[in-house]
């Protein structure tokens, strides 16, 4: 288990992370940016769990990391009818056929107790009212979604990078689509970000493996403490994150 995550002091939590190493994926607890995703995959399993004979719709992408993260997620929903959608280039993936959108799902209405995307999909959606539209009206009335969503990322996956999101902007998508918000919070702030997104996606490519994993190495001893020392003095850590993890209802 790593330092990082180790600073969250909630027990349940703890052991939700030990289940990711069991399953093979304690390299996900490695990565700056991935444990509040972590916690969001947390709170949607617990919710879940709460429910009779619950049923869950992930979509993710397999063309991507979140292939590998479907490997370790899908375990810890162990019990429920657990059903996926992959998704790539701005359209759903069903049983291997590629649907014409990404706003139509081949589900009925009410169908799920939860909907989760473990792919960041947001910014890769050209139609994301929509979409969201879409997963409200498969939700099971009380059911919820959770959602991840950038606000501060390199362009990538190009030419199918369209939108990067503020909270407000999500509030407003949510809303128009029927869904009540029960948190919006942010992933990493201010220099914390921009550091982490300038190595991942930008400085670490430059060198051969060997020499970047010992980049990696000390930017974690160094570098990125000294941007989290900076980043304990903004007073607003909501104004610039990489990030926003959301959870929302649909009543």
């Amino acid at each position: 288990m790593t330092e990082l995550a180790l600073e969250n002091k909630d027990q349940a939590f703890q052991e939700f992370l030990g289940q990711i190493v069991e399953l093979g994926g304690e390299r996900l607890l490695k990565s700056l940016h991935t444990l509040p995703i972590l916690r969001l995959i947390f709170d949607a399993q617990c919710f879940t769990r709460q429910r009779a004979q619950p049923t869950v719709l992930n979509i993710f992408a397999s063309n991507d990391d979140s292939g590998f993260r479907e490997n370790v997620y899908r375990p810890l929903f162990e019990g429920t009818r657990y059903t996926t959608v992959d998704f790539w280039q701005d359209k759903f993936i069903c049983d291997g056929t590629v649907l014409p959108n990404s706003y139509t799902l081949p589900f009925l209405d009410d169908s799920f107790d939860a909907v989760i995307t473990t792919k960041v999909l947001l910014e890769h959606i050209s139609e994301p009212a929509e979409t969201i539209r879409e997963i409200a009206r498969v939700l099971k009335p009380t059911g919820e979604a959770f959602v991840i969503a950038p606000f501060a990322m390199v362009i990538h996956q190009q030419p199918y990078d369209f939108f990067r999101y503020t909270e407000y902007g999500l509030q407003h998508l949510f809303r128009k689509a029927g869904l009540d918000v029960v948190y919006i919070r942010p992933t990493l702030s201010g220099f914390m970000t921009t550091v982490d997104a300038f190595l991942l996606f930008n400085f670490y490519g430059l060198f051969p493996k060997t020499v970047s994993r010992q980049l990696r190495r000390y930017s974690k001893r160094w570098l990125i403490p000294f941007a989290g020392f900076l980043d304990r003095r903004i007073p607003d850590e909501r104004r610039f994150c990489r990030h926003y993890i959301c959870r929302v209802r649909k009543p």
